[in-house]
């Protein structure tokens, strides 16, 4: 294991290298493209996170009131499976940002840690090395965050599905999945606002990894323990 890591680091010691020497990119150039792809892809997942859960909110507020109002014919079913097939495209696509977000990330610092290895001084390298682990955990930290929350998210969107699915069959309103949906949208409200603020965090942590002076411990949610 120890030796596949030591291999991997000079891998990307080596490729670093090489792309300096034929693209003629410098070590900064490098850096700095990582980060800003990585800072692009968390926007887009805070704009996805928006999107999604205001879509999912808004089509179960819809499902509630059809039932509500037993109002469950044909063109209300049909719009009932465009809304699940549209937030379960949402979701996915969430899901990717957040994802690719946490490869993204990776690259930086695996960007990151091999230039610190070249380092000659060795008290230099030791505060290189643990600056970008701590920064690296901080920033995995927080987006760990993200998977309950996606979970909480997809049993939503699962719900929708099994009632609409009981709608298709039935044609009727049933009073325990309209309560069901209704305390759904009402304690999942602030769910995207939980997602964006995870995003949010980790985003921070990117946008100021060249600030002189920053530190994680500014951050709130970061500092040390």
């Amino acid at each position: 294991m120890k030796r596949d890591f030591t291999k991997t680091v000079v891998s990307l010691a080596a490729l670093l290298m090489i792309m300096m020497l034929t693209v003629g990119f410098t070590g900064i150039d490098l850096i700095e493209k990582a980060r800003g792809k990585l800072i692009s892809r968390l926007r887009d997942a805070k704009s996805d996170s928006d999107k999604t859960v205001r879509s999912v909110y808004a089509y179960s507020s819809k499902l509630k009131n059809f039932m509500e109002e037993d109002d469950l014919r044909d063109r209300n079913l049909r719009l009932l499976e465009r809304y699940l097939k549209d937030i379960r495209g949402k979701y996915d696509r969430l899901n990717r940002s957040i994802n690719t977000g946490k490869s993204d990330a990776k690259a930086l610092f695996d960007i990151l840690r091999p230039r610190a290895e070249e380092n000659q001084d060795e008290n230099l390298k030791e505060k290189l090395l643990t600056w970008i682990e701590t920064h690296k955990i901080c920033f995995q930290r927080q987006m760990a965050k993200t998977g309950p929350l996606m979970r909480r998210l997809d049993r939503w969107i699962q719900q929708f599905d099994d009632i609409v699915g009981y709608c298709q069959i039935t044609r009727e309103a049933d009073d325990d999945s309209i309560a069901d949906i209704s305390r759904t949208i009402e304690n999942e409200k602030d769910l995207s606002s939980e997602i964006k603020e995870c995003i949010d965090t980790g985003l921070e942590i990117i946008e100021k990894i060249s600030c002189r002076n920053f530190s994680c411990d500014s951050i709130r949610g970061c500092a040390s323990k």
